[in-house]
């Protein structure tokens, strides 16, 4: 009898677990990230949309709060915050195949107002390209050689401009 007991709390315990990984797979969609504002999310806001981070990072006044896919275990999401306020100040998504993201149209469409200016920033691989929209603070890494969107950021362009180190908040 004690053999079933364990075995069903087993199936319970695993249950949860998996439940809790589907959540977290459903919230990791792009566009989930519409619905949050930089300079005005909160990180309460983006806890109750994707779920409670895969971990945690603090450098200097900004911390992170990270998202892994269960599936594979690898990183989709970084959302940054300011320390002092735990305001949203901006995120870095990485798309996987088969999203829509993953293509550099699609990807560049879901900013509509941006004005992209393509920068190389290192000769030794020109393969790696980065669109920038300075004003908006958008930044989208694509690999030409795989022609695949590798990662899309957008950080607060008064903290930081993509293409520089983040200035003092």
């Amino acid at each position: 009898m004690k053999f079933y007991y364990l075995i069903l709390i087993l199936f319970v315990h695993l249950g949860c677990a998996t439940d809790s990984s589907n959540k977290i797979a459903k919230a990791l969609v792009y566009e989930n990230l519409s619905s949050l504002s930089l300079n005005s999310s909160s990180e309460k806001q983006v806890i109750a949309i994707f779920g409670n981070p895969s971990s945690r990072s603090l450098k200097a006044d900004i911390y992170s709060l990270n998202y892994d896919d269960p599936k594979t275990g690898f990183q989709r999401l970084s959302l940054n915050f300011l320390s002092s306020n735990a305001v949203l100040i901006g995120f870095l998504w990485i798309p996987q195949e088969g999203e829509k993201e993953f293509t550099l149209i699609s990807a560049k469409s879901g900013f509509k107002n941006a004005k992209f200016k393509e920068a190389v920033e290192n000769d030794s691989q020109k393969n790696l390209v980065f669109y920038v929209d300075e004003s908006s603070g958008i930044r989208i890494q694509y690999d030409r050689d795989r022609k695949v969107v590798e990662a899309i950021a957008q950080y607060d362009s008064k903290l930081r401009s993509p293409t520089s180190q983040i200035k003092n908040p």
